[in-house]
């Protein structure tokens, strides 16, 4: 949408706005109320990592600054956090050879390393302050809330849904007592896990406090963006070639036709043409 639909058809995104606005919704609700409801360990991260994703859906749909920015951050921040908890996730149902999340628990003392990497993931995937993804959530919901108050209401109940879901999730992994004997003979991140992991996470963390680069870097393309949809035509950008280089000033044309004339030689195109 923010690529393709959004700049090349202005005047149907914004006619049609309203649906965007309902999937985003749509797909909040959806994915909070599914992933609350899971008891696989991986079903429950694919459906919870839909909420960010309508929540970027909502902020392109509501059409100004601060909601397209929002929107861009968020998914340039669930790209990040998405894939340290996918990872920490997949790192946990490889060594216990199960994604029930019935048989977990109690990994904090035995994987400290994959358990921060867990909660600073899911505590962007929530839009927990200190994240990437709050940052992006909140500029979102603001400028959602500017266009349309009672949506952005409806989707921050669907946000609660997923917290729950997400804390709940941490909860019964990370936290309590070491229950099952699998639980006890589990191995933290190996040196070559850590490597590769461990960026991710620091930036969730860095973009959530110095969010100001990334949103440097898309200020004057969502400018453009929402400028064209406001002002229509009139704001738009310029074809991408100017054709003004081709024409021939009257002038011009003049004295070189007065040249061929001087020189005696029978012109064999008509210069008007």
């Amino acid at each position: 949408f923010a690529r393709l639909v959004l700049p090349l058809f202005p005047a149907a995104s914004a006619d049609l706005s309203w649906l965007g606005l309902a999937l985003g919704l749509v797909t909040i609700g959806a994915g909070s109320l599914l992933a609350l409801v899971q008891r696989d360990l991986m079903k429950m991260i694919a459906y919870a990592s839909m909420v960010p994703m309508g929540f970027a859906l909502l902020g392109l749909f509501a059409l100004n600054q601060q909601s397209v920015q929002g929107a861009l951050l968020l998914m340039v921040g669930h790209g990040v956090a998405v894939a340290a908890l996918i990872f920490a996730v997949a790192a946990i149902a490889q060594r216990a050879n199960t994604s029930e999340i019935t048989a977990y628990g109690g990994l904090a003392g035995k994987m400290p390393w994959l358990s921060a990497i867990l909660l600073i993931a899911t505590l962007s995937v929530v839009f927990v302050p200190g994240t990437v993804g709050f940052v992006g959530a909140f500029l979102a919901f603001v400028g959602v809330f500017e266009a349309a108050p009672l949506l952005a209401l409806l989707a921050a109940v669907g946000l609660l849904a997923a917290s729950a879901a997400g804390f709940a999730l941490y909860s019964k992994v990370v936290l309590g007592p070491l229950e099952t004997e699998a639980m006890r003979r589990m191995t933290d991140l190996t040196v070559r896990e850590k490597l590769s992991v461990a960026p991710l996470a620091l930036l969730v963390v860095v973009f959530g406090i110095f969010p100001q680069p990334l949103l440097t870097v898309n200020e004057a393309s969502v400018n453009r963006l929402v400028a064209q949809h406001e002002g229509g035509a009139a704001t738009t950008t310029g074809p991408l070639i100017d054709t003004s280089v081709f024409a021939v000033e009257g002038s011009t044309r003049d004295a070189v036709s007065q040249g061929i004339h001087a020189s005696g030689v029978e012109p064999g195109v008509d210069l008007d043409q």
